[in-house]
């Protein structure tokens, strides 16, 4: 067998198939997937765990199907080793949430603030979920930063993000 845990002869000969080493929720998914790919004829990707090797690897499958003269319909595709992206994908949306907790949890509001002083714009990038609860900032103004806080205040009270209610900011 292969680090897939599939035996290359075996699958060559017909039988075994890729879904023989994959978690049953994975195998259903990639036939649904080669299904709608055959009767549309359209092109497919889907990533997958293979389990029947000594570690477990995300795979993600992308394949291009045409229809043969006798009616059968071939897929011409790759493979790729997706694990290293897969884990770290699932790693950073654990410490998104991790952030998002802790950041929902303060007294206050975390947000952050970008200013591009060339084009003279500014912006809120992130404002966290007690912004609509709280509705007000208590911004510090370190010595020389007074243009910057304004900015700050300025675009806080003016800028809407969907339903959120406009901000009050207070100085300290």
């Amino acid at each position: 067998p292969t680090a897939l845990g599939i035996d290359r002869e075996a699958a060559l000969r017909g039988e075994i198939g890729l879904v023989h080493s994959m978690p049953p929720q994975d195998a259903e998914a990639y036939l649904a997937a080669m299904a709608k790919s055959a009767r549309d004829l359209t092109p497919m990707s889907i990533d997958v765990r293979f389990v029947g090797g000594p570690t477990a690897q995300w795979t993600r499958i992308a394949a291009t199907p045409r229809r043969l003269a006798n009616g059968m319909v071939r897929w011409d595709g790759i493979g790729l080793d997706v694990t290293e992206l897969t884990e770290r994908t699932v790693a950073l949306r654990e410490s998104e949430l991790r952030f998002r907790t802790l950041a929902n949890n303060l007294p206050g509001v975390v947000f952050t603030f970008e200013v591009n002083l060339a084009a003279g714009t500014r912006r809120v990038t992130y404002l966290s979920d007690t912004f609509e609860t709280k509705g007000s900032i208590t911004l510090l103004q370190p010595d020389g930063t007074n243009e910057l806080v304004a900015g700050v205040a300025t675009t806080l009270q003016w800028q809407r993000f969907g339903n959120i209610p406009q901000a009050h900011v207070q100085y300290s």
